[in-house]
């Protein structure tokens, strides 16, 4: 359940039917917590109470108390002081702590990408992750690259701190970084009929997969999901306005716009007024899903992906409760994201930096508040917080929020922002940027500025990059606007409907159960042809129209007017003739020492660096058009031997380069004592690639593909295969 607010959380209750009030200075109440100034208390009873800049009491429920210290501050850090005791406090407990290590931590990219300053410390510890210019894959028990992907994210903070510092040697790197990135990226991951990225980030996949079960690693690589895409358009944003400042070539052929429009068009959702997280499915024909991915809208308002308007209608849309937004909203059949893989307090730091970069006064006015919540509840519960010190929320609300710098090759920007609720002045002392040191009083609330001085003269809000030494900047808000906004309060977390049980008892023939075990579904199913929605049924039987063309057939569940659920695996039907196999023992020397009934091995080719390098076959196409190319093979290589994690390929039709197949491996975590000796058998499906063909005969090539070593061992990069697959796309489907 959701209502609408147009006063942030000042008076939670308000928000269901009366009329809100308006904020009341230095403080935020609801049915979760009162945070005044000096103070936080909790409804369970917890409350933290300031009692100066560095102490401050924990009391428990039971009445029981303690008392925090702040340790000395480390020379260098900045200082911040407020005219309330608990930003002040909480700024202190956190600045203490700054120069903790924080590497090997999962999120950290988009901890230095939210606060990239100092920004020779956040590119020293993105160079750790570099191996020849590349930067180390991540590694997940049961996934590896390319599935699970982070270049992306790695790249979006590595550019923000390029631009943050101007450090020319660390700028060639990354642009060196990014060249190579693109240059395999473009041939091996690029939808080229969505114009996306294909890859899932780990926090979707880390312990265990959110996705239903049917996505297996071929499937999760060919998700087109937000988290990759809007980083990289961050990231390749970020580049073109280094390489236009500087006057150079990033030499890097897919411009930012043409990704942003290609994001824009595909991921947004306008039912919900929101991004869904992914595209999923047949990468032909994909769905997308009725369900937003939080931390990567926040990214898309941060990178300039998403439009004034789709940032204005993420703010007002998205559900968010006295915490923040939930990661997922909806959530994944009832799961979310592992706090160790993105910590919840990161959420509420990247939302409260993306709310600040809207006019949304009430979204932003409310992250500020779920932020500070849940700073103190982490302080209140007694256990350690190591996620804290690189997350740095506090410095990253007096950064993005406070200041609401905006870095930019000729200098940083100043968009400042205040909530109605934090008056008072607010003084930054000894912060380092480029060859300055700025202290900044911020004086007033709101967002609407009303004077900017440097050193007494009034300026722009800018500082220019080249400049250096000790500055006194002033800052003035004029308060808070007449129309702040509104959001949308969500009452308790919601959750898709649960993916529908299909089988097939005939090619054309569907009977369904929904997810819950029931042979019906009240609200019925959803029915996605080439991945639009066809109809909605109620019926658990359903056939398919006679195809006149290639069509991927899935089904949703829809239940209570919630959006529709993660839709069933693809079931894909045709008509006679437009599909053909080829055996691959027709066209290579054949036989593996790699399985041992060597019967059935005679049937199965090898393909690896000295063996096999490249198969061709010839294929008579019976019209000219596009035609899906993948290829059967066995998965279960990396099973015994973890080196083998993927193998990569070369398809060239006619003699040109179409693309690079992706043939993932499970990992020995995937082995259990039931699976015999078949699993070393070809059974799966290589990633799919769309091919242009002449009608007559066409020359098809494979050929072994070796990408840096950084991301797959040359001795590991071997595959076993007996099948390719060619199925004719009608030129119906393939509309826009």
């Amino acid at each position: 359940m959701t209502a609408v607010c147009s006063a942030a959380l000042a008076l939670l209750p308000a928000c269901r039917g009366e009329r809100p009030g308006a904020p009341v200075a230095g403080s935020w109440h609801n049915e979760q917590y009162a945070i005044t100034a000096g103070s936080v208390s909790f409804s369970g009873g917890d409350a933290l109470l300031v009692t100066s800049d560095s102490t401050a009491e924990l009391r428990s429920r039971d009445m029981e108390s303690a008392e925090a210290t702040v340790a000395p501050i480390p020379p260098g850090i900045p200082l911040f002081e407020s005219d309330d005791p608990l930003l002040t406090f909480l700024y202190r407990l956190e600045a203490a702590t700054d120069t903790l290590p924080t590497r090997g931590r999962p999120y950290l990219p988009y901890t230095l990408y939210i606060n990239p300053l100092p920004a020779d410390r956040a590119a020293g510890l993105l160079a750790e992750r570099l191996r020849n210019d590349l930067p180390i894959p991540p590694e997940l028990p049961r996934y590896s690259w390319p599935v699970v992907r982070d270049n992306a994210q790695w790249l979006m903070a590595a550019s923000e701190t390029a631009l943050a510092g101007g450090d020319g040697r660390w700028t060639k790197r990354v642009f060196s970084a990014a060249r190579q990135l693109l240059e395999l990226d473009l041939r091996m991951a690029l939808n080229r009929r969505c114009g996306l990225f294909e890859g899932t980030p780990r926090y979707l996949l880390g312990p265990v997969s959110l996705f239903p079960d049917w996505l297996q690693p071929v499937d999760l690589f060919q998700n087109m999901t937000l988290s990759e895409n809007a980083s990289y358009h961050a990231a390749l944003s970020n580049i073109e306005r280094i390489a236009a400042h500087d006057k150079t070539d990033p030499g890097i052929p897919y411009p930012s716009s043409a990704l942003r429009d290609a994001v824009n068009t595909r991921l947004w959702n306008p039912a919900s007024g929101c991004y869904g997280a992914a595209l999923y499915g047949n990468p032909e024909f994909p769905v997308r899903l009725h369900s937003a991915d939080n931390a990567a809208q926040a990214v898309a308002i941060l990178g300039g992906t998403a439009s004034e308007a789709m940032a204005a209608s993420i703010a007002a849309r998205t559900p968010v409760g006295p915490f923040g937004p939930e990661m997922l909203t909806p959530r994944w059949n009832g799961d979310s994201v592992s706090a160790n893989e993105f910590p919840p307090i990161l959420l509420n730091t990247l939302w409260m930096a993306a709310m600040s970069a809207t006019p949304n006064e009430t979204a932003y006015s409310a992250a500020v508040a779920a932020l500070i919540a849940r700073r103190a509840a982490a302080l209140l519960d007694g256990r350690s917080h190591p996620e804290m010190s690189a997350v740095r929320p506090i410095a990253s609300l007096v950064l993005r929020g406070f200041l609401g710098a905006k870095f930019a090759p000729e200098g940083m920007y100043f968009y400042p922002a205040v909530p109605a609720e934090l008056p008072g002045d607010k003084r930054v002392t000894g912060l380092r940027y480029r060859g300055a040191t700025l202290n900044i009083r911020i004086t007033g609330t709101g967002r609407i500025l009303s004077t900017f001085t440097i050193d007494g003269k009034s300026a722009a809000p800018f500082i220019p990059a080249d400049l250096e030494g000790e500055h006194e900047i002033t800052i003035t808000l004029a308060g808070p606007s007449a129309e702040p906004g509104e959001i949308t309060i969500a009452s308790q977390p919601a959750a898709l409907p649960p993916t529908p049980a299909v089988a097939w008892p005939t090619p054309l023939g569907a009977r369904l159960r929904s997810g819950n075990g029931a042979t019906s579904a009240d609200d019925g199913y959803a029915v996605y042809l080439n991945g639009i929605l066809d109809q909605v049924i109620i019926s658990p039987d359903y056939k398919v129209r006679a195809p006149r063309e290639l069509t991927s057939v899935q089904f949703s569940g829809v239940a209570d007017s919630k959006p529709a659920g993660f839709a069933s695996a693809p079931h894909i039907v045709y008509p006679k003739g437009w599909e053909t196999i080829i055996r691959a023992s027709d066209h290579a020397v054949p036989g593996t020492r790699l399985i041992n009934d060597m019967k059935r091995a005679a049937g199965i080719v090898e393909s690896n660096r000295w063996k096999n390098r490249a198969v061709s076959f010839r294929f008579d196409a019976p019209e000219a058009g596009v035609y899906l190319v993948d290829v059967r093979y066995s998965a279960s290589l990396g099973i015994v031997n973890p080196h083998r994690r993927t193998s990569l390929r070369r398809l060239k039709a006619n003699d040109v380069e179409a693309g690079i197949l992706v043939f993932p491996q499970y990992s020995p975590a995937w082995w259990h004592r039931d699976t015999g000796d078949d699993w070393q058998l070809p059974a799966t499906y290589s990633t799919q690639l769309a091919v242009e063909l002449d009608k007559g005969q066409n020359k098809l090539e494979l050929v072994y593909f070796q990408p840096s070593p950084v991301y797959i061992d040359p001795l590991a990069n071997a595959l076993l295969f007996d099948l390719v697959r060619i199925r004719r796309v009608g030129n119906e489907s393939r509309k826009p």
